[in-house]
């Protein structure tokens, strides 16, 4: 192959992961935008942090 047709194999490809990436974050925002229209608790799903409770830097409430 010349090296154009090599540019042009190279570019397209890049093009595909930056459409299919695009279409994962319109369909995650979407998703939580129609979460957030129906009221859904999302808070429940935030991960709450514990300061650590010595130098052993354990969590008092260790995430499972």
């Amino acid at each position: 192959m010349c090296a154009a047709a090599d540019r042009i194999e190279r570019e397209t490809a890049r093009m595909n992961l930056t459409q299919m990436a695009s279409a994962s974050v319109k369909i995650i925002f979407d998703t939580v935008s129609g979460w957030r229209q129906a009221g859904h608790p999302m808070r429940e799903f935030e991960i709450m942090r514990s300061e650590p409770k010595d130098s052993t830097c354990r969590m008092e409430h260790p995430i499972d």
